[in-house]
């Protein structure tokens, strides 16, 4: 099956984002983290969920910035989010198993 000609027609499409930061300070040294995940209520993100799982697989969001497990799965897809230079967050052109 080829995923990117089922998928590509959501590359370039904008997501809505929770971006949520945590400030630490250690000694004298502040840190700031940021976590971002999907809007809940993305329509964008809805239709790959249901495109999907029409085609047998489930679907995992990954931020940039995001950490990554090792496990493997074959009826998984892994869609790629990237940050523009404009602060919005796109559905990138690269779609994987896994």
């Amino acid at each position: 099956m080829d995923i990117a000609k089922i998928f590509n027609k959501y590359a370039g499409k904008e997501i809505r984002v929770d971006e949520t930061y945590v400030f630490l300070s250690f000694g004298k040294r502040n840190y700031a983290y940021g976590d971002v995940k999907p809007a809940k209520d993305d329509l964008v993100l809805k239709a790959m969920k249901r495109a999907a799982r029409e085609n047998g697989y489930t679907l995992r969001v990954w931020f940039s910035e995001s950490s990554r497990s090792c496990d493997y799965r074959k009826d998984r897809l892994n869609v790629h989010i990237t940050k523009g230079e404009d602060g919005k967050y796109r559905v990138s052109d690269k779609f994987t198993i896994g």
